[in-house]
C-alpha cells in the first residue's frame, strides 16, 4: 500500500533507505496489518515514515511490481490522503523526505510508477 498526499500543489515523497528502490524517491507506504483497512494502513505508514498526519481518502490506483530474479512480488494499492498537519521528518524506512512539485520530481531518481501516479494526483 502507498500513501499519496498533496499539499499546496506538491507531493510528499520519501527517499527509500532499503531495497527495493533503495536511494530512489517514491511514495511512503508498507504492509497492511491484520484488521486494518487500506486507508488506515496508509495513514499509519505515512505517520511512521514521515511524521505527517492525513485524513482517510480513497484508492486511486492499483499495480504490481515483480523483481526479475523472483525475490519479490508486490501488489500495491495507492491511497490518496488529505493532508492534515505536519511538515514532515524522516522516520522508519525513509532516509529523507520532501515535498516536490511535478517539475522537481522529474529531476530525481524515482521509483518506476511515480510519474504516472503524480499525473493522477495533479492532473
Amino acid at each position: 500500500m502507498l500513501a499519496l498526499v498533496v499539499k499546496d500543489g506538491k507531493i510528499l515523497l520519501v527517499k527509500r533507505a532499503k531495497d527495493p528502490d533503495k536511494d530512489k524517491w517514491g511514495l511512503p507506504g508498507g504492509m497492511v496489518e491484520a484488521g486494518e483497512t487500506l486507508e488506515q494502513a496508509a495513514m499509519r505508514e505515512l505517520l511512521e515514515e514521515t511524521q505527517v498526519e492525513a485524513n482517510g481518502g480513497r484508492v486511486i490506483d492499483r499495480f504490481e511490481i515483480r523483481s526479475q530474479n523472483g525475490r519479490f512480488h508486490y501488489a500495491l494499492s495507492v491511497v490518496l490522503l488529505q493532508w492534515r498537519q505536519g511538515a514532515g521528518q524522516a522516520g522508519s524506512d525513509a532516509a529523507a523526505i520532501g515535498w516536490f512539485g511535478p517539475d522537481e520530481i522529474a529531476n530525481l531518481p524515482y521509483s518506476s510508477q511515480l510519474p504516472r501516479l503524480v499525473k493522477l494526483a495533479l492532473p
